[in-house]
């Protein structure tokens, strides 16, 4: 089974790419002082607000909230 950390980086990829999705993820990481395999579901709505934030830049803030509204699990 893949870790919820590589499932995370899959969902983020065709909006950023691999590269830049695997290095949000080490940042929330190093955010979080958390390994990769340590990811789970109780991170995922800090985890949103953090990409949130952070996809603003490459996204737009309409695709970055959808990306904070898919893992915060608010379907609105």
């Amino acid at each position: 089974m893949a870790l919820l950390a590589d499932r995370l980086e899959q969902f983020l990829m065709p909006l950023i790419g691999e590269r830049l999705a695997h290095r949000l993820m080490l940042a929330y990481c190093a955010h979080q002082n958390k390994q990769m395999a340590e990811i789970s579901s109780d991170d995922l709505p800090m985890l949103g607000q953090f990409l949130s934030e952070n996809l603003q830049i490459f996204v737009g803030a309409d695709q970055a909230q959808l990306v904070l509204k898919a893992l915060s699990g608010n379907k609105k």
